[in-house]
């Protein structure tokens, strides 16, 4: 066996030991509801575990912690794959490695009080010119679009504050992915759906930030993981999934 088939054949085994131990890889998210719901629940868990079944990984098993804790893991441990939804992880001193995995997809509406719009509604993104818009903090491009369509912008955290800001008068409009708005509905009173309107989606795409601090083994399961993505997003495997949790709303 001439050297180049030998590195070739060591390269594939120590891939193989790689990507087939558990515990090489670990997985922690704080990303919102109902993106993950559980262990084995939620649109990010579920495309997540089938993504990696697809590809022929033992998927690692995704870990529910709160934000900074997640955070404080992620630092800590250069195994660990971070999924946030907080782009400020950008500005970890060059050390991280960031890649928009392609993890769900999601449409993005306006919500809005009837009163604050009446008697026509929103029937364009610019008629937020001079309102009250709330958005989640941490969303840099929304804030930026918006601004420079005249809203006065309000940063809010948790993402639940905003419909009961909204309720309250506090805010005229608010902007979310439809997925967190058809969640965040379901927790009101139905009856205050009735003082609600929807303009949208005026923007569909792409989301799920994945963050890693480089260790081969971490980069060698990620691509591993974007091909068994790719593949649930052929066979219709991925479209079944988010049918469960977008109750109608088309990707």
């Amino acid at each position: 066996m001439n050297a180049v088939l030998r590195a070739r054949l060591l390269a594939w085994l120590l891939g193989g030991l790689l990507l087939g131990a558990r515990a090489d890889v670990r997985v922690v998210t704080s990303v919102y509801e109902p993106y993950r719901i559980g262990p084995e629940s939620g649109l990010v868990v579920e495309a997540f575990l089938a993504a990696c079944r697809a590809a022929g990984l033992e998927a690692p098993r995704i870990e529910m912690m709160p934000s900074e804790r997640a955070r404080r893991t992620f630092e800590a441990d250069p195994g660990v794959i971070l999924i946030d939804s907080d782009t400020s992880m950008n500005t970890m001193a060059g050390r991280v490695h960031y890649a928009m995995l392609k993890q769900w997809p999601y449409q993005v509406s306006l919500y809005y009080l009837k009163a604050s719009f009446a008697p026509g509604g929103i029937v364009g993104v610019k008629d937020v010119a001079g309102k009250q818009m709330g958005y989640y903090r941490g969303d840099q491009a929304t804030l930026r679009y918006f601004e420079e369509l005249g809203a006065s912008m309000v940063s809010l955290d948790p993402q639940s504050r905003l419909f009961p800001m909204l309720l309250k008068g506090r805010i005229d409009v608010m902007v979310s992915d439809d997925l967190t708005a058809d969640w965040e509905l379901t927790r009101l009173d139905p009856r205050w759906h009735e003082r609600i309107a929807a303009f949208g989606p005026f923007h569909s795409g792409h989301a799920g930030p994945v963050y890693h601090l480089g260790a081969p083994e971490v980069a060698a399961f990620l691509a591993r993981y974007q091909d068994g993505y790719r593949r649930i997003e052929a066979d219709g495997s991925l479209q079944t999934i988010l049918a469960r949790y977008q109750r109608g709303r088309q990707p």
